[in-house]
């Protein structure tokens, strides 16, 4: 009797079709049942037959990538076809309703699954990115009609999700989707017509990447050309990155390597860094939906909701990002200066300097430059720096005692302040700890006046009171012209 998920049926299907006697075993799949294959004398397949409502044209596009992709000589492990009996690599069986059903036979891509491998090292994470490079490098080339479709795992075909809004469990969530719904709408869409395209893997997951078993392992293959299509070519980064990226206390920096990696073997073009931020973003919306839908799909599947929970706690932390942070960080990673408008505001100051006026009048007063580095000699024993109010008192020590009017910090300073538990965060590496200053200081008598440097507008006036906070705060915006 046919039963398309038992393994036995799967191990006759080997040996009708293929000539091969094996011990079957049943692997978790989205559409397709998957079954390894184990023989007595140690070679290992994977037999995929699929669900009777699968895209014939699909499958054909699926097994041309894999045998455009074995002739580009990567330096990745990839699936392989092997012939039938017949010398086809494509099997058509009919189940019980008459249906179609396409049986295929690949050859093992040996190593682990990246969702075994602990830890996620930045060297691992860089081979990630570099086999998604890769790959869009092999597939640059490659054409095929079965590739243009519409399919909901698209991150270009976003827009779908705003009809299933009303799935979602709580407002948190609705807000969160409706967040990067806008986001994805501001800076993707409208960009749509500069990015590149080309057929893209699109599920570079922890389940379709292989790693070796070298004591500093890196990724050593891809599976599962299931999810292929013809897209905007960032959306693979955009993929490998949304997988990446979960489970960590830290995903902005967990990204960077990634991204490096890639940038590496298929050099990125700047407006695709400007949308990738978004573009993760929307593959996780993607995945959420999907979860939603299946719950009432198909309850028991639980295959299908194995990233949900993590994918709802990366699109938190993301949401919690700037996202020009998210895409100056990106852009340092690749080697290019943080900020694009960052030479046109260099020549802006050097032609209008003469306009500034000084923040604080130093004229004709004592200035005094104060060494609050690790092993100075200003800063003294830890209670110094550690206790606040003695850390003021110290100051006005300091000023006192070298005759000065003004003392100046100095920036990007290492400080022995930063070390304590006050700065600790969690990284994805265990607990860290600041320990640069990213300001100048100047220090002076209470009730000093305090100018702007030339006109502006205040953005935000507060007293960030506790321990170790800025205290009272003015932050002031400036705009300048581009010529």
């Amino acid at each position: 009797m046919q039963n398309f998920k038992s393994s036995s049926f799967a191990e006759q299907l080997a040996k009708k079709h293929f000539g091969i006697s094996a011990v079957a075993k049943a692997l978790p799949g989205f559409e397709d049942s998957n079954f390894r294959l184990k023989t007595n004398d140690g070679k290992t397949y994977i037999l995929k037959i699929s669900h009777p409502d699968s895209n014939a044209l699909n499958l054909e596009m699926q097994n041309a990538a894999m045998i455009h992709l074995a002739k580009q000589n990567l330096s990745l492990t990839l699936p392989q076809i092997i012939s039938n009996s017949a010398g086809e690599i494509t099997t058509i069986l009919k189940d019980a309703d008459g249906k179609k059903r396409t049986l295929r036979l690949l050859a093992w891509v040996e190593g682990r699954m990246f969702s075994n491998v602990n830890p996620h090292t930045d060297e691992l994470l860089k081979s990630l990115g570099q086999a998604s490079g890769l790959l869009c490098k092999g597939l640059e080339n490659f054409n095929h009609e079965g590739a243009e479709r519409t399919f909901q795992w698209d991150g270009s075909q976003l827009p779908w999700v705003k009809e299933h809004l009303d799935k979602f469990q709580n407002s948190e969530q609705k807000e969160i989707v409706e967040y990067f719904l806008q986001l994805f709408e501001s800076q993707v869409v409208v960009n749509f017509s500069k990015l590149r395209k080309s057929v893209i893997h699109n599920d570079l997951n922890d389940f379709n990447v292989v790693v070796n078993d070298d004591v500093n392992p890196r990724i050593s293959g891809v599976i599962d050309f299931g999810d292929a299509i013809y897209s905007q070519l960032i959306n693979d980064l955009a993929v490998t990155l949304s997988y990446s990226m979960m489970n960590k206390q830290d995903p902005l920096a967990s990204a960077l390597p990634v991204i490096k990696g890639f940038h590496e073997q298929y050099p990125l073009e700047e407006k695709e860094l400007e949308v990738l931020f978004p573009s993760i973003a929307a593959r996780l919306l993607i995945s959420v939906t999907a979860s939603a839908q299946n719950r009432i799909k198909e309850p028991d599947n639980e295959y299908l909701f194995v990233s949900e929970r993590p994918a709802w706690d990366l699109l938190k932390k993301m949401k919690d990002i700037p996202p020009q942070l998210a895409h100056y960080a990106f852009r340092t990673v690749c080697g290019w200066e943080a900020c694009p408008k960052n030479r046109l505001f260099k020549n802006w100051c050097e032609s209008n300097k003469n306009e500034f006026i000084e923040v604080v009048k130093l004229q004709n007063k004592q200035i005094g430059l104060f060494d609050l580095s690790v092993g100075s000699l200003d800063l003294g024993h830890n209670e110094d720096f550690e206790d606040t109010p003695k850390f003021q008192k110290k100051i006005n020590h300091l000023l006192d005692e070298k005759s000065i009017d003004f003392g100046i910090g100095g920036y990007a300073e290492s400080r022995p302040v930063y070390t304590t538990d006050a700065y600790l965060v969690e990284g994805n590496d265990g607990p860290q700890w600041r320990t640069v200053h990213l300001g100048l200081d100047i220090w002076g008598a209470a009730g000093t006046p305090v100018f702007a440097a030339f006109d502006g507008t205040v953005h935000s006036f507060q007293d960030n009171a506790g321990d170790r906070n800025y205290g009272p705060t003015i932050i002031l915006e400036h705009r300048f012209e581009e010529h």
